[in-house]
């Protein structure tokens, strides 16, 4: 399910869209932005800062089909980094979805950190970004599960809040409080 803003960013108070990101973070919900999907990536990506705590690692996120997805240019490098063939690494550490392929939980290859880090998986170097089709759109959001997404999306939705004021003419001074 996916959380629908109650009205416009530019007529919600900072508490309130914070309000917000908290009830979507206590039920573990992603946070997707109302803008073009290129845009927030990389206004969430210019914000975000990992805490390093493994969680996208080790738990399962409800998001990613219970598994973490993987693009098939991605197998082979994942196979040969586990010493195994391509259908070896498939039939042994993942499962076909609609959506593609998926890796098991808690990820092969995490050992006290991640053993692939510099070849790891889209999904994983762009986490706790969300993706999501709406017809022919792409939506970006966060994925709440993670600690560190919630300040991120608060930064990103406060100034699109402010880009939205400032294209209406309207001044909005305010900033993102901590």
């Amino acid at each position: 399910m996916m959380y629908s803003w109650p009205k416009d960013l530019n007529e919600m108070s900072e508490a309130e869209i914070r309000a917000g990101l908290e009830e979507l973070a206590r039920d573990n919900q992603d946070a997707f932005f109302p803008v073009d999907g290129r845009e927030a990536l990389r206004a969430f990506q210019a914000v975000f800062r990992c805490q390093r705590c493994d969680i996208c690692c080790l738990r399962e996120m409800a998001t990613q089909d219970k598994g973490i997805g993987v693009q098939a240019h991605e197998i082979g490098y994942l196979a040969k980094a586990k010493g195994l063939t391509p259908p070896q690494f498939l039939s042994t550490y993942c499962r076909l979805t609609p959506d593609g392929h998926v890796m098991q939980y808690p990820c092969p290859f995490y050992q006290q950190g991640c053993t692939i880090y510099k070849r790891r998986p889209f999904v994983c170097r762009v986490f706790p970004v969300a993706m999501k089709r709406q017809g022919s759109q792409i939506l970006v959001g966060a994925q709440m599960i993670c600690p560190s997404a919630p300040s991120a999306a608060l930064e990103v939705l406060m100034a699109i809040r402010r880009e939205i004021m400032k294209a209406k003419g309207v001044r909005d001074d305010s900033r993102v409080s901590q």
